[in-house]
């Protein structure tokens, strides 16, 4: 899987928190698509570092 890199130098990363929250959310729905009427809020979005261009969010629900 190819992922857009964000350098220092860029004012905004590629993928914005709203989305990712939004991906995070629905992944998590189909996943527990057979609990019935479970349905996860969100709760924490973390910006993490992995390496100088690479970062990733770091969503929790609840």
């Amino acid at each position: 899987m190819k992922l857009p890199r964000w350098a220092a130098r860029d004012a905004f990363p590629p993928l914005s928190p709203r989305v990712a929250i939004a991906n995070a959310e629905a992944v998590v729905k189909d996943l527990l698509k057979e609990a019935g009427s479970f349905d996860p809020k969100f709760s924490k979005c973390s910006l993490r570092k992995l390496d100088e261009e690479a970062w990733y969010y770091e969503i929790q629900l609840c």
